[in-house]
């Protein structure tokens, strides 16, 4: 079984056990969440005394000096992507090949900066993109090759890091799924790798991205149009953290039985509702979203 196969067997699964019919909607009492957040109460009380810090860029810099030479501290690996994309001014029209399976946001960025999103397929046994594929969709005005770690697991980079270098691409790989630790900052053969801490992520930081920029002048250059970038304001910070206290509160199996029960009888799809708090940001807002 692939982790594709069983990643879309346990999403079934959890549909299933996420839609009470008549008969037992009102007899269960616990159902367990398809995802738990990896947080504990004291880490949500840290984050809370964190909000009156100030000096925020020298924060950013401890947190660079901690993660690698070459890392740059992000609002979000698709903030992370856009600064990239914007550090590189690539020719409008320019194609950037993408993992077939990706956050859908990572193409939708791309073609915000006029680019055009090519997606190559899979092999079914590793999830990596096929390097065939990859020569075949290789024309004079490709740019960039970016690679997504799929479910916690990690490719193998070397046959299209290969590839990239023969043809003069820029690899860039996506390891939002595929935190393995502070002593990894990501594969050597990738020039650029992008991990994220957002509230959904193993080893969460309620928010946040790490990206290793490999080439100098390029990460000398992100940084710069960052730091001309509006900050997070604390309130936003703040409400994100009521919201994922709820979250984890609500995720409980007694809680999340009776949410379920409620959207029952209240005819509410439960799954659509439990979607809808990790759904992705509104087309047409990425600038207002991703320069914070």
């Amino acid at each position: 079984m692939t982790a594709l196969q069983a990643d879309t067997e346990i999403e079934t699964a959890s549909r299933l056990t996420a839609r009470p019919g008549p008969a037992d909607s009102g007899a269960m009492k616990h159902l367990y969440a398809r995802h738990r957040l990896d947080l504990r109460p004291a880490d949500l009380v840290g984050a809370l005394a964190a909000l009156p810090a100030t000096g925020q860029e020298r924060a950013a810099g401890e947190v660079e000096r901690l993660w690698s030479a070459d890392g740059l501290a992000c609002y979000s690996v698709r903030s992370g992507f856009h600064l990239l994309l914007k550090a590189l001014a690539l020719p409008p029209g320019s194609d950037v090949l993408f993992s077939a399976v990706t956050h859908p946001d990572m193409p939708r960025l791309a073609q915000h900066h006029g680019l055009v999103p090519v997606p190559i397929d899979l092999e079914p046994t590793t999830l990596a993109p096929r390097p065939e594929l990859v020569l075949r969709a290789i024309t004079d005005r490709t740019r960039m090759l970016v690679v997504a770690h799929l479910f916690g697991g990690r490719v193998d980079l070397g046959p299209v890091a290969e590839i990239c270098r023969s043809n003069g691409i820029l690899l860039v790989e996506d390891c939002a799924q595929a935190f393995q630790g502070p002593a990894g900052s990501g594969d050597s053969l990738a020039d650029v790798s992008m991990f994220s801490f957002g509230i959904l992520k193993t080893s969460t930081a309620l928010g946040g991205a790490m990206l290793t920029v490999r080439n100098p002048e390029l990460l000398v250059r992100m940084r710069s149009i960052q730091l001309r970038w509006p900050v997070q304001k604390r309130i936003a910070h703040l409400k994100r953290i009521v919201q994922t206290a709820v979250f984890v509160a609500m995720t409980k199996p007694a809680p999340y039985a009776l949410l379920a029960r409620l959207a029952f009888a209240l005819e509410i799809d439960f799954d659509r509702l439990v979607n809808s708090s990790a759904r992705a940001f509104p087309a047409g807002a990425t600038d207002d979203l991703v320069r914070r």
